[in-house]
């Protein structure tokens, strides 16, 4: 987390998640998606979200979420969480959400690799924590 911190105006600095004020301003609703320990981080970032951003989260299985047609609202972000970047019931959760019209973030903890960008999310954040 070293150099994303900035103390100055209170706020953390990731590159790749290019969001205006506004376009943030205007999210509803968070999905956070993934498999594995991705997940199971994915469920320690719904409290957290929904504790800091009073925005409302749900935890969804990239499986599951790849192959339902839940419905999801017009101001809805969609989060993929991956280590690898090449989880492919994720990259397919992304992909499939993206082509139906939603927006969507790729969080990678690893520089992302070709297979990650070809899901079309057109934010990306790289944690690399622990790398």
């Amino acid at each position: 987390m070293r150099g994303r911190f900035d103390d100055e105006d209170a706020t953390a600095v990731f590159g790749g998640l290019n969001l205006t004020p506004q376009q943030l301003g205007s999210v509803e609703r968070i999905i956070l998606t993934g498999c594995g320990t991705s997940w199971h981080s994915a469920l320690v970032g719904e409290y957290l979200i929904e504790e800091l951003a009073r925005i409302p989260v749900s935890v969804e299985y990239a499986s599951e979420l790849r192959y339902r047609n839940p419905p999801i609202e017009k101001n809805t972000l969609v989060f993929g969480l991956t280590q690898s970047g090449e989880t492919a019931d994720t990259l397919a959760a992304l992909r499939e959400t993206k082509r139906k019209g939603h927006r969507t973030l790729a969080i990678c903890n690893l520089q992302c690799r070709r297979q990650f960008d070809r899901t079309g999310s057109r934010w990306r954040c790289v944690l690399a924590c622990g790398t």
